[in-house]
């Protein structure tokens, strides 16, 4: 596996965990169940605070 799918693997894996403790929060908390608010709230919080893939170029190769 070359670091490109490994940095987009971890992504991932960390936008999905940001967005299922998002969701069992506003869930549990705030006692939000009707309709699709609850998960696109959860998405919207998950898409800012999850990593991003930044690409450095270097002299002999890219870098993620």
């Amino acid at each position: 596996m070359n670091s490109n799918s490994k940095a987009i693997l971890f992504s991932f894996l960390i936008f999905l965990v940001i967005f299922l403790i998002t969701l069992f929060f506003l869930k549990g908390v705030f006692n939000l169940t009707d309709g699709p608010i609850t998960g696109a709230i959860a998405v919207i919080i998950a898409a800012i605070f999850s990593p991003r893939r930044i690409i450095v170029k270097k002299k002999s190769e890219n870098e993620v």
